[in-house]
């Protein structure tokens, strides 16, 4: 067992300032190969990496297929989607990528540049681009849960990615249609398990995108001289993600009022009557005696009235 504690010291002046300080500790295992931090136990955490990989096969020395998944040394780079830089265009290095975290939706755009020259189809050209900057490096599984093992392949779920509606083509010069220039990744997620604490599970994933649009090449200013096809014309390409919450919560169940089985005692209306427990006769003079007191305060009553 070994410990290491790391600090970082400075100096600061107390006039007026306020200061936050942070404290985090990680257990790993001794001599443990492959170390890496996970996006929850079990259930995700809202703000950590959606973890994605891809199916790979080892023949192990028996003559065994083993499969497992395989995942990236960068954690950020997992699932990401598109994003731009400081000028808008998209970036092209895959390691800088906008990474997916769980339950946060969010929309990225950035622009890319392409130019007429010695380029013999512009229209599948502007795709291709398009559609290098939406993927990127597309895994094929994400993890139903934030710590599934990449040895268990059941515990990961496949990407289904939609299929393009038709290809792009130019009626006219300067114009081209059916462009996919967006891609929306909805992430379907249930909370399982307790309900005092309640674990997010990874249902599915998909690659939806967008319908096809109209480019057209915009002849204005610099564009319209001599020599605009050398000159560069941007076209945005956005990416977006949706989280959606299909718990299954159960409904409250009531149990049945109670049924009471009420019995008066045998003798409840005593002195009115007599008799054994199993048979109650009606006294009929103490009944006489009882109408003749009625009578006469009713009597009495009436005449203080007159």
């Amino acid at each position: 067992m070994d410990a290491e504690v790391q600090l970082v010291l400075g100096s600061h002046s107390m006039d007026g300032l306020s200061l936050t300080q942070f404290f985090s500790t990680s257990f790993i295992k001794f001599d443990e190969v492959d170390v890496f931090e996970r996006s929850g136990n079990p259930g995700y955490v809202i703000g950590e990496p959606l973890m994605a990989g891809n199916l790979v096969q080892l023949a192990e020395p028996d003559g065994i297929i083993k499969k497992s998944i395989e995942l990236g040394n960068d954690r950020n780079n997992w699932l990401t989607i598109v994003k731009g830089t400081a000028d808008g265009t998209c970036v092209t290095d895959a390691d800088s990528r906008t990474p997916v975290t769980f339950g946060e939706d969010v929309r990225s755009g950035c622009t890319i540049r392409v130019s007429y020259e010695n380029v013999s189809n512009i229209c599948e050209f502007i795709q291709a681009s398009a559609l290098n900057a939406l993927t990127g490096q597309m895994p094929e599984y994400v993890a139903m849960f934030g710590n599934s093992a990449v040895e268990v392949v059941g515990d990961w779920v496949p990407i289904i990615v939609d299929d393009l509606l038709g290809l792009p083509s130019s009626p006219s010069s300067g114009t081209c249609i059916n462009m996919v220039m967006a891609l929306h990744i909805e992430v379907l997620y249930a909370n399982v398990g307790s309900l005092a604490n309640p674990q997010a599970k990874v249902i599915g994933v998909r690659y939806n995108y967008a319908e096809g649009k109209i480019l057209k090449y915009h002849c204005s200013g610099a564009y319209c001289q001599v020599g605009a096809d050398s000159l560069t014309q941007s076209f945005e390409v956005a990416s977006s993600v949706g989280f959606v919450e299909t718990s299954n919560y159960p409904e409250a169940v009531l149990a049945e009022r109670p049924s009471f089985d009420s019995k008066l005692p045998n003798d409840f209306f005593y002195p009115f009557t007599f008799g054994s427990s199993t048979r109650l006769q009606l006294d009929v003079r103490l009944l006489y005696v009882l109408i003749c007191c009625y009578v006469v305060v009713y009597v009495q009553s009436w005449d203080i009235r007159l």
